[in-house]
């Protein structure tokens, strides 16, 4: 059976409307759109760093507790937001921790009973303090 394909075929019609772009137009477009993508990763990227130092900071925080044997929930009460600044606030704690254990040695003498302090590390550790 032949089959006249020239009825089936059918004449395309050119719109009027169609646009066409240049190349500086493609070139153009794309630019933007690059850019704009960058701008988006760019933007992330520093999200993502900036809770990357958080959670150094905090590591690092905490680690100078340990070692001047203070409780990890100190980290949110002290000054600063780097190391520097909080360890001169952890540096300023101790110093006054210790004063006052100063104070309860020199008590001592003004009628505080000797075994007194040593009820100090029971209270320390019902505490959580250590």
């Amino acid at each position: 059976m032949k089959l006249a394909l020239q009825y089936f075929a059918e004449e395309i019609p050119q719109l009027e409307s169609e646009k066409t772009f240049t190349q500086e137009d493609v070139n153009r477009i794309v630019t933007k759109r690059l850019a704009e993508e960058k701008q988006k990763q760019e933007a992330e990227m520093a999200k993502w760093e900036a809770a990357l130092k958080q959670r150094e900071f905090e590591l690092e925080a905490k680690a100078i507790l340990k070692d001047k044997e203070l409780p990890d929930t100190l980290l949110s009460a002290l000054k600063g937001n780097d190391i520097e600044t909080f360890s001169k606030s952890v540096a300023a704690l101790k110093a006054y921790e210790n004063s006052k254990i100063e104070t309860h040695f020199e008590g001592s003498d003004r009628g505080i009973k000797p075994g007194f302090l040593s009820h100090g590390n029971s209270i320390r550790q019902a505490m959580g303090l250590k």
